[in-house]
């Protein structure tokens, strides 16, 4: 009945995004995409961030320092109880997703600007 309707009359293909699909797919809406965007964001400045603290706590502490040698493995487990706390729950999934994967380009681009600050050092 329908492949006879014209096309501005025929009914949407699948479900609004953001609903369940009946397979039980569930359709990306536009909010995932502008919380994983969001959370990559964010994954990466707290990476740089993180970048700058080791940066700074491995000039100034040199081992003598405990605090500063200290900082550093917390840090990096806060950075990363932060992006599996946000994936453990499913409203802030998109968000979770976003900050690891920007978590990961920091890391990336922390690893490449590493070689020229030490190259120049």
């Amino acid at each position: 009945m329908s492949a006879d309707l014209p096309p501005a009359d025929r009914p949407p293909a699948g479900p609004p995004p953001g609903q369940v699909a009946p397979d039980g797919a569930e359709q990306p809406s536009r909010y995932h995409w502008f919380a994983i965007l969001a959370g990559v964001v964010l994954g990466f400045i707290a990476w740089v961030i993180m970048s700058f603290v080791v940066i700074i706590g491995t000039y100034y502490g040199q081992g003598t320092n405990r605090t500063a040698d200290a900082v550093v493995p917390w840090l990096f487990l806060a950075i990363l109880a932060g992006a599996i706390g946000l994936i453990v729950w499913p409203r802030s999934r998109p968000l979770g997703k976003g900050f690891l994967l920007g978590s990961a380009i920091g890391m990336i681009v922390a690893g490449g600007l590493c070689v020229p600050l030490i190259w120049n050092a």
